[in-house]
């Protein structure tokens, strides 16, 4: 009796084996359909891996990834939503379902899936795309918001400017000004809002909100003037102040600045400061205007606070002026000839910390602002590196970098982003 039970034990435990060792040959010939993108192989051979290990969360993954590409989203996603059940950490199904919000346009929702793998996963070789591509959905979350409210603006009638929140609207440059009048104005413009964000007391809009609204404004509405639409613009983005400059060059070599404050909340309009100077000059106007703004702000700041606003980004006219260039053609998207452009003027002036920050953002949108069909490409690649190693996937492939040694891998600042509400960033954008 002992024997037949014994046998009997030792032939459940043989056929066990025969299937575990099957279901493990079937994983392993769908790992390597999948990295050489065979979909329907990989297909194949994950269903029936499921079908001997119907509870296996790494078997449940790959066929989610699978299904990604296959472009069944819905599939992909109930697979990996199973799977995360099990292994919630795991940085392949948080990537995942993040491309998978993007598929449906929930931008929010991939940057708060993009931003929990980065902080779960700070030594990834991937940390670069990541951190770009969350910079990215954040920018289209942002742009989908500005459109979505000035759809529904009637919404926004009770909207009531919160105390010290203040927006730069672009600066208005006429038509007939040259070139390096334009770098100024944005590189200006760009060094303003940077100048007043740093400041504790204030609350200021994001740089790029500001720009997407008067941008979509525009584009609604023939003749539609930023300037002259102050407490519009504010219940927008229910911001107290406005910003509002003019930059012209009436000579050779001579720029003309005029700025003022827009009180949204009553539409009055009132100059804070004026300049006419040579456009070598500009770095020390800017930071003129950024001091005669907080005046007419009210915010009294400290004498080490206030020194420290007085410091010009860089004494080179050169390196401002490569800057702004940089500045105009990475808020346009591009930020490949953005980031030559800060490149330039960092070669410059290796001091010039300002145009070091947008170049490290250009750099990071640079490698996750590609097409969604591309990024998931390099999340597959990225991915799948260690895919045989079964549940150590979401944790082994992720601690191979040293974050001391690339720069790119410092942490992101908190930004929140929205359309009705003002908010204070670190990020240039």
């Amino acid at each position: 009796m002992n024997i037949t039970r014994a046998s009997g034990l030792t032939l459940a435990l043989l056929i066990l084996a025969v299937i575990v060792g099957c279901s493990q040959s079937f994983v392993r010939q769908g790992d390597q359909a999948l990295k050489s993108r065979s979909y329907q192989q990989a297909l194949a051979y994950y269903e029936q891996a499921l079908r001997e290990r119907p509870d296996d969360p790494h078997v449940q993954r790959a066929l989610g990834q699978v299904y990604y590409h296959l472009q069944d989203y819905d599939q992909a996603e109930k697979l990996l939503k199973a799977a995360q059940a099990r292994i919630p950490k795991d940085g392949t199904i948080i990537l995942y379902l993040g491309m998978i919000a993007e598929t449906k346009k929930d931008y929010a929702g991939a940057a708060e899936l993009y931003g929990k793998f980065l902080a779960d996963n700070s030594k990834s070789p991937m940390v670069p795309e990541i951190k770009g591509r969350l910079l990215y959905v954040q920018d289209e979350q942002m742009r989908k918001q500005v459109a979505e409210a000035v759809k529904n603006e009637k919404s926004l009638a009770s909207q009531t400017p919160a105390e010290k929140t203040v927006g730069v609207l672009p600066f208005n440059v006429p038509n007939k000004a040259g070139e390096n009048t334009s770098a100024l104005a944005q590189g200006m413009a760009a060094a303003l809002w940077y100048d007043l964000a740093s400041v504790k007391e204030l609350q200021v809009v994001e740089r790029l909100q500001m720009k997407y609204l008067t941008d979509e404004l525009s584009a609604a509405e023939k003749g539609f003037v930023a300037k002259n639409s102050g407490p519009r613009l504010g219940k927008f983005v229910t911001a107290q102040h406005l910003v509002t400059a003019n930059l012209d060059s009436p000579a050779a070599d001579k720029l003309s600045l005029q700025t003022g404050l827009i009180n949204t909340g009553v539409g009055s309009y009132s100059p804070a400061f004026a300049a006419n100077d040579q456009f070598s000059k500009a770095m020390k106007v800017q930071k003129q205007m950024t001091l005669a703004v907080l005046d007419s702000l009210g915010i009294k700041l400290g004498g080490s606070a206030r020194r420290e606003l007085k410091k010009s980004p860089t004494d080179s006219y050169s390196a401002f002026l490569a800057f702004g260039r940089g500045v105009d053609q990475f808020d346009r998207g591009d930020y490949g000839k953005a980031d030559a452009f800060f490149i330039e003027a960092t070669r410059i002036d290796p001091s010039f910390g300002l145009a070091k920050e947008f170049h490290s953002q250009a750099q990071l949108l640079q490698a996750g602002s590609v097409d969604l069909q591309r990024f998931s490409s390099v999340v597959l690649a990225g991915t799948s590196a260690k895919q045989s190693n079964g549940d150590k996937l979401g944790r082994e492939l992720l601690d191979l970098s040293n974050s001391d040694t690339d720069p790119r891998h410092e942490d992101l600042p908190t930004t929140t982003t929205g359309t009705g509400s003002a908010t204070v960033s670190g990020s240039v954008r």
